[in-house]
């Protein structure tokens, strides 16, 4: 018969099973009460990293700039361009003209006169002064950097160059050689028509410093820098625009932008965004 020290032992063994059970027992449901509101609502966990953290909208904007078309007066509907697109000028700087009246008939004069000069050249390879050779080379080099640019603008320039050095190489060779007189006559002659062709045309010139565009869509005198109060939702929708939409060269008119300061209208929904101020 086991004595009454050894029955308290056992009864405080039974005790102490007991209360570990209830543990157990208490932290499995609870285990499984978490794991279950986690699963039916699960916690939104944010990884900070250095930097800050933002709230984004995502939505279309309606670019505004300042922007002046400009136009002459001629009745000749085509131009050609004198800058390239999106080139900066100054104001009071050339940066295109209208077709004069006898267009087509002066370019055609001004190019038979240059295959009459080129012609007129071939065969003179006896004469290699230094200055000749000097020009052959800055053109031979601008020659063979027209094919590592994609520029239009630096392609543009280097045709103008290239020209400029092909008429005064012809000048030299027309001083030296003994069709000179010959050469010097043609090159005046191409000059005369230069001159009548520029004479009859109308150049338009940038009312401001900025960018050129040929690109005119109607819109730069909707979307002002000076009417901000009555752009609203309705107004913006009803110009039917599409992302990516892409503007045609224009053949009457072109613009000069203001680069220096851009804005950009759009509609928000978010809470965010109709709390925001204007600092």
């Amino acid at each position: 018969m086991p004595s009454k020290k050894k029955k308290k032992e056992l009864d405080n063994k039974t005790i102490i099973r007991i209360i570990l059970l209830v543990l157990i027992v208490s932290i499995s449901i609870y285990s499984l009460y978490r794991v279950i509101k986690l699963i039916a609502v699960p916690s939104n966990v944010v990884v900070i990293k250095k930097g800050i953290i933002t709230s984004e909208e995502s939505t279309t904007g309606y670019v505004i700039r300042d922007e002046q078309i400009t136009k002459g007066n001629s009745e000749q509907k085509e131009i050609y361009q004198i800058k390239t697109e999106g080139e900066k000028v100054a104001k009071g700087e050339e940066i295109f003209r209208y077709s004069a009246t006898n267009e087509e008939i002066l370019n055609n004069k001004i190019y038979e006169l240059n295959e009459k000069i080129q012609e007129a050249m071939q065969g003179q390879t006896n004469l290699f002064p230094a200055d000749v050779k000097a020009i052959e080379n800055q053109i031979q080099s601008k020659i063979d950097g027209l094919n590592k640019k994609n520029n239009i603008q630096e392609i543009s320039e280097n045709k103008k160059d290239i020209n400029t050095y092909i008429t005064k190489k012809s000048k030299i060779i027309g001083e030296l050689s003994s069709s000179g007189s010959y050469i010097k006559d043609l090159i005046s002659e191409r000059e005369g028509y230069e001159a009548e062709l520029k004479r009859n045309s109308e150049y338009v010139v940038s009312p401001m410093s900025g960018v050129v565009s040929y690109r005119v869509d109607n819109l730069e005198e909707v979307l002002t820098v000076n009417n901000f109060e009555s752009l609203n939702k309705k107004m913006l929708e009803n110009l039917n625009l599409k992302t990516g939409q892409i503007v045609a060269t224009s053949n009457e008119y072109g613009k000069v932008i203001n680069n220096y300061e851009c804005y950009i209208a759009t509609i928000l929904k978010s809470k965010e965004a109709k709390e925001a101020t204007v600092r």
